[in-house]
């Protein structure tokens, strides 16, 4: 299994389609984990239509530690950004 970690801030539209690319692939065995890294748009909405892992963050930290985060939840083998 692989893990696809994406950290986003502010970018719900964008997030939406990486989120239908990734679920497009014919490559089954992988987990999404989204680290909202302290949006304040509609992403938490916008994800509730993806089986992902989410995860939010209380204040925006960047983008790599978001990325770190959401490699410390991460089952899979390998991880992609």
């Amino acid at each position: 299994m692989i893990s696809i970690i994406i950290p986003t801030y502010n970018s719900g539209e964008t997030l939406i389609k990486a989120l239908a690319s990734v679920y497009k692939n014919s490559f089954k065995d992988f987990e999404v984990i989204v680290v909202d890294d302290a949006s304040n748009d509609n992403t938490h909405e916008l994800v509730k239509n993806y089986p992902v892992r989410y995860l939010l963050l209380k204040s925006n930290n960047g983008a790599a530690f978001a990325r770190n985060r959401g490699a410390s939840w991460q089952k899979g083998k390998y991880s992609y950004f």
